[in-house]
């Protein structure tokens, strides 16, 4: 396995008026010049086209609704593409009998075993500021993290279509696209003013147990009255999508089965994320009256994103009772699995000193860090290795009159390697990098999808 790697440029620096304090959102969490992902609304998208894909088939019918009775299919057995029905109206256009397109919504799931770190933590008002937030204090409450995540069923889409060269369905083309809505898991919270937040991690340093603080009452600490009023949101994020390009053809058919081999090219594309954002507010007033707020926000944002590249052979037989069918296909692709992970860490923000008697100072601050992304592990790292995909799918199908096919499956596809992202975060941290963590293991998987799906597919 060889990775390549480099680290970011550092920011540029910032200005007391570009860092006006100001909630932070998920959307601008990351500056367009280093944003690593981007929170795409996939299944809005898919609404869009499947409403599109409906239209159509809608229009179709309804104006194609009388030749369709009069091909009569009951008379010939059924077979999907029977030659008999298409003569009946191969002359209105040669696309008729060649040209056809399905669409399907998918519910799937993937592979489990991701676990969430522990991420954020509450202690209750009046714990001491030495033991608040950390782990294995019995005062300390998990409120995000060490859980199973991108575990659960999600919707998606899947369009495909294609042409067949000859009325007898001998060899034709198709193209498939899928996607499967990311699954987002969100966490959000603030101090309250009267319990304490925090974000633990283990502090090499002292090879102990640590928490860094975002909210907690009024304290006293080292002879200051310290309030903190910080927030934090927190959203970890999936995506898994794929095409293929493939050719068809005919090896052995009756009026009651079919078989076909296929071979082409198969794209997959796995994207996963955490973005942590946490907002920073703190006042300091010292015995001699004098306040010091701080106020800015501090990110880790990491991804893991995943290509696969490769050709791809298969099989497809179907068999079928009048207008009933059942269609089982196996594949294998066989290429390059690329993987991308990206960190990036970022604090900014304002310091304004205001003395009892005197004007304010304002002192702006921006450092390439946060908290789990520091510089021992930020940067963009890359590793390609050989892989292998698969699928299987087996589907149901009901043929009406009209050309108009309705079937519902199952689908299993996996793949050998590829990257996680929570595989990659690291709880330990040594504040002053003299060791280097957090690190990057790199670590890589196999991923695997399955699930239903439902749909259609008509034929010109």
């Amino acid at each position: 396995m060889s990775i390549t790697g480099k680290r970011p440029d550092l920011p540029p620096q910032t200005t007391a008026d570009d860092l006006r304090p100001q909630r932070i959102t998920m959307s601008d969490a990351i500056p367009s010049t280093q944003r690593i992902f981007e929170l795409s609304p996939r299944l809005r998208r898919w609404v869009v086209r499947t409403a599109i894909v409906l239209m159509t088939l809608v229009a179709a019918i309804l104006c194609d609704g009388a030749d369709a009775s009069a091909a009569n299919i009951n008379t010939i057995g059924f077979h999907p593409w029977s030659p008999p029905e298409l003569a009946s109206r191969y002359h209105r256009s040669y696309a008729y009998g060649r040209l056809w397109y399905g669409a399907e919504l998918l519910g799937w799931v993937t592979k489990g075993g991701q676990r969430l770190p522990a991420l954020v933590t509450a202690s209750p008002g009046g714990t001491p500021i030495s033991d608040a937030g950390k782990l294995g204090f019995s005062t300390t409450k998990l409120l995000f993290g060490n859980n199973a995540v991108f575990d659960e069923m999600r919707i998606g889409g899947r369009l495909r279509g294609g042409w067949w060269f000859d009325h007898d369905h001998t060899i034709g083309v198709e193209g498939v696209f899928f996607g499967i809505d990311g699954e987002n898991n969100d966490f959000q919270a603030g101090g309250d003013g009267t319990n304490i937040l925090a974000r633990p991690f283990f502090n090499v340093d002292t090879a102990q147990q640590d928490a860094r603080l975002i909210a907690f009452p009024t304290t006293t600490i080292g002879g200051d009255s310290v309030t903190a009023e910080g927030a934090i949101a927190l959203e970890a994020r999936m995506e898994f999508s794929g095409a293929e390009a493939i050719a068809r053809t005919l090896v052995g058919s009756s009026r009651v089965h079919r078989i076909e081999l296929i071979a082409g090219y198969r794209h997959s594309h796995l994207d996963d994320s955490l973005l942590i954002v946490e907002e920073i507010n703190t006042t300091t007033v010292d015995p001699s009256a004098t306040t010091i707020t701080e106020v800015g926000n501090l990110l880790d944002a990491f991804q893991a994103e995943n290509n696969f590249h490769g050709g791809e052979v298969g099989v497809i037989a179907s068999r079928w009772w009048n207008r009933l069918a059942v269609q089982v296909s196996g594949k294998v692709a066989i290429g390059g699995s690329h993987s991308r992970i990206q960190i990036v860490g970022r604090t900014s923000g304002e310091t304004t000193t205001t003395p009892a008697a005197g004007t304010p100072t304002v002192v702006a601050f921006s450092d390439p860090f946060g908290l789990l992304a520091q510089p021992s592990n930020s940067g963009e790292f890359e590793n390609s290795e050989f892989a292998v995909m698969t699928e299987i799918g087996v589907n149901l199908e009901y043929s009406f009159p009209w050309r108009l096919k309705f079937n519902f499956g199952y689908t299993f596809m996996s793949w050998s390697d590829v990257a996680r992202v929570l595989d990659q975060v690291d709880l330990g941290v040594d504040p002053t990098q003299a060791q280097p963590r957090p690190s990057l293991p790199f670590s890589q998987t196999d991923f695997w999808a399955q699930g239903i799906q439902g749909g259609f597919i008509y034929l010109f």
